[in-house]
C-alpha cells in the first residue's frame, strides 16, 4: 500500500524547541537572532543542546523553510519566516485530520476526557466559535 504524502512537514521536539527560542525572541523585540543568543537567552530549553547541535537545528529549520537567514560578517542570524500561530494552524491541521481521522468531535472529546480543559477554557471556545458565526 502507498503511503500518502504530507503537504505539512512537522517539526520534530528538537527543531520545535529552537523554533519556540526564536518565536520567544521575536515577543520581546528580537527579530533576528544568533544561535548563540538563543543558548543564553533560554538556558532551560535551547540552551540544553551544544552550540553545534543548535547550528545542525537550525539548518534543518532553514531547509525546511522554517527560519531564514542572514550573513552579518562571519556570523549567521536567523529569524522566523513562520509564525507561531500559523504553524500551531498548520499543525493542528494536520493532527486532526491524520490522528483524529478528520473529526474535530474527535479531538474535542480527547481534550475533554484527558482533563485537558480547565476552567474558561469552553467559554473562551464559546467566544471563538460566536465569532466565526457572525
Amino acid at each position: 500500500m502507498a503511503r500518502r504524502k504530507r503537504a505539512f512537514n512537522r517539526m520534530p521536539d528538537a527543531e520545535l524547541i529552537v523554533m519556540q527560542g526564536i518565536w520567544d525572541a521575536k515577543k520581546n523585540g528580537f527579530d533576528k537572532v544568533r544561535a548563540s543568543q538563543l543558548i543564553e537567552a533560554y538556558p532551560d530549553t535551547v540552551g540544553q543542546q551544544k552550540l553545534t547541535t543548535v547550528l545542525t537545528l537550525l539548518t534543518r529549520l532553514l531547509d525546511r523553510g522554517y527560519v531564514s537567514i542572514e550573513k552579518v560578517g562571519r556570523s549567521n542570524i536567523y529569524s522566523a519566516a513562520i509564525s507561531e500561530e500559523e504553524y500551531c494552524k498548520l499543525a493542528t491541521k494536520d493532527f486532526v485530520s491524520s490522528v483524529c481521522r478528520k473529526s474535530t468531535g474527535n479531538l474535542f472529546a480527547a481534550l475533554v476526557d484527558g482533563s485537558m480543559v480547565e476552567d474558561g477554557d469552553i467559554d473562551e471556545l464559546r467566544e471563538l466559535m460566536n465569532k466565526e458565526e457572525k
